[in-house]
This record gives structure tokens, sequence and C-alpha cells, in this order.
């Protein structure tokens, strides 16, 4: 059910990606966005922690494999009531994160959580390439 869930929300914002941009959408800023997600609607449970990319939900969702290979389909309406405010504020996420790449979302992360740790290495990663 957790994985079904995860993909289902991922499948969401892997359409309004398509929608917003001709780039391909990245595991990194799928995960960004998954994460934010979760994060701004505690009710869905999903499970996430920190990882060497910064914060990512615990269920690996992958948008070209999601299209090639659609979940069955979540009902959301269990955990939010009103799916018009939750599909509204996908669009919404997925036109921020359109603006950014993998690194710059994951610089975003960091300063949005206070992660000086992530930050220090995001940027010795930099020196260092």
């Amino acid at each position: 059910e957790m994985i079904n869930k995860v993909q289902s929300l991922g499948l969401k914002v892997a359409s309004e990606w398509k929608q917003a941009s001709s780039r391909p959408l990245g595991n990194i800023i799928m995960q960004k966005i998954l994460v934010q997600l979760a994060d701004e609607y505690p009710q869905l449970e999903i499970p996430r922690g920190w990882y060497f990319f910064g914060k990512v939900v615990l269920v690996k969702v992958d948008s070209r494999r999601l299209e090639a290979n659609p979940p069955r389909g979540y009902d959301f309406r269990k955990e939010i009531p009103d799916l018009e405010a939750f599909n509204q504020r996908i669009k919404v996420l997925v036109a921020d994160f359109v603006k950014y790449t993998a690194n710059g979302v994951m610089r975003l992360q960091y300063v949005n959580n206070q992660r000086r740790d992530y930050l220090a290495k995001q940027e010795i990663d930099r020196l260092l390439s």
C-alpha cells in the first residue's frame, strides 16, 4: 500500500512536470518534490529520512519506470479531503522546482532545513570538481 501511494504521488508529479518542462524529471528532483509534499501533508505518513543526497522518501521512485509501468492508483481522498487544493499544491511545487538543477534543489533543501553539514559537503564537492 505504501509503495503504491508513493508511486502514485510520483506519477502525479511526473505528469505535472511533463506539462511544465521539456527537461526530463531526474530522480533527485523527483525525491525533493516528494519529500516536500510528505512534509507538508504528514497525514500521508510517507516515511522519509536523510541520505547522501539529502532528505528522501524511503520508497524508490523513478519517473521513467512509472510511465512505463504505472502504479494501480491510490485514492488520496482517504487522507486528503480537498484533492483540488492538493493537486494545485503539486502543480505549484513543480513550477517552483522546474527552475532548479539537481544541485540547486539539494542546496535549497539543505538551506531550508538548516543542514550546514550537507552544505559543507556540497561546497567541498564543488571545490574538488
